[in-house]
């Protein structure tokens, strides 16, 4: 058996894999591109800002993101219908 600390390998190996189950590839690579532009941003905001009551892992706040984005973004939610707009939307003002 081999152990991989996740301060090792760090969140991006989950957030690939978890992307790859995505069925729709232009809902991917937009979530694959917020990801790599925020994701490491935000960690370093709230590893420096914030205090946390419990403390959590990198691996562990992106993981949960990752089940709340399932979870909320979903075509029942409107996602479906509008991604092509959204799409749009962030390839012209986070460019």
């Amino acid at each position: 058996m081999v152990y991989n600390d996740g301060k090792d390998l760090g969140w991006d190996p989950f957030v690939k894999s978890w992307l790859q189950k995505h069925k729709d590839k232009r809902l991917t690579e937009l979530l694959q591109g917020l990801f790599s532009k925020y994701v490491s941003k935000i960690l370093e905001f709230k590893r420096k800002m914030c205090k946390e009551l419990v403390p959590t892992s990198e691996l562990n706040a992106v993981t949960s993101l990752c089940y709340l984005l399932d979870t909320f973004a979903t075509p029942e939610n409107g996602v479906g219908t509008y991604i092509a707009t959204l799409i749009h939307c962030m390839r012209t003002h986070h460019n």
